[in-house]
């Protein structure tokens, strides 16, 4: 059988692979866009509920879709925004960026760019820590 993932339905596919529950059953596993590493703005919507300012990127689709998803839940819950988030979308923390991701995150307070450590995170993306310490079995 040959596997054609993407995004996180491949970070299962990977899962499912480097698992001992695996049974030599994929001979081919294609991974298209796959956040292998996480990404970083699933790290600004789990931990703050906005993608950083991107305006120089011009139209993104993702990040309109998310502002008026992030719209409806400020509405709906009143404020409590980011409990919604953890509520809701449960599957953003296993692609917030990964220890194999680097140390390059940045985030913004006060119109000032300020150096975040992937190891300081508050919150750790085990699953993909996890994930990633077997990636040699993928071959």
């Amino acid at each position: 059988m040959n596997l054609i993932g993407h995004s996180m339905g491949e970070l299962v596919s990977r899962s499912y692979v480097q698992s001992d529950y695996y049974a030599n059953d994929v001979e081919q596993l294609i991974q298209l866009g796959t956040p292998n590493s996480g990404t970083a703005p699933n790290f600004s919507f789990w931990s703050g509920g906005e993608l950083p300012d991107q305006d120089n990127l011009g139209f993104n689709f993702v990040r309109m879709y998310m502002d008026a998803y992030m719209l409806i839940l400020k509405i709906k819950y009143k404020g409590q925004q980011i409990d919604a988030i953890h509520t809701h979308f449960k599957g953003l923390n296993n692609i917030i960026p990964a220890l194999t991701y680097g140390d390059y995150l940045f985030y913004e307070d006060n119109n000032m760019m300020e150096f975040k450590s992937i190891q300081g995170m508050q919150t750790q993306n085990s699953f993909l820590n996890n994930l990633n310490k077997n990636m040699n079995i993928i071959k």
